[in-house]
């Protein structure tokens, strides 16, 4: 069973430290309302959901916020922020709590794919030149098979 908190305890700068970054964010607003969580795909993994995230944040529950491995499962797709009466932007909440994660703590496998998208421009490792032809050829193979597609268009590195 968890331990309980002391409030004389809690170090509640995460909070402030986001909304100065992210001034637009609208954490004070939550109405608590759980919306958010309804369409959540990652809502109830390690007993968690949007709503329950946003409440520990607003509680000054630094520790545990930064800490809960739920924040790497948030897809970050924005559903719970299209629904949310309040327009609470929860994914840039996410970003926020995974860049204040240090680098050897993060889950190894966002870590690797990550350096991966670094060195070669794509999570997958595959060189630029070689992206750019699969692409290409797969985008001709369905427009000489599919004739509903002749006139697919598929641009990379569109500017």
């Amino acid at each position: 069973m968890a331990e309980p908190i002391e409030l004389d305890e809690l170090e509640c700068d995460f909070k402030e430290e986001v909304l100065d970054r992210v001034p637009d964010i609208n954490m004070d607003l939550c109405l608590t309302c759980g919306t958010c969580t309804g369409g959540c795909p990652a809502s109830e993994l390690f007993d968690m959901d949007p709503r329950k995230f946003l409440r520990m944040v607003l509680l000054g529950m630094d520790e545990e916020v930064k800490k809960t491995p739920w924040a790497w499962v948030c897809t970050m797709c924005a559903r719970c922020m299209s629904v949310c009466p309040m327009k609470i932007n929860i994914p840039k909440l996410m970003f926020n709590v995974r860049a204040s994660w240090p680098r050897d703590k993060r889950p190894k496998g966002i870590r690797g794919s990550c350096d991966q998208h670094i060195r070669a421009g794509n999570a997958m490792g595959v060189p630029s030149d070689d992206f750019v032809w699969t692409v290409e050829d797969v985008a001709e193979e369905i427009r000489e098979t599919q004739p509903e597609f002749k006139d697919l268009q598929v641009s990379v590195d569109r500017k």
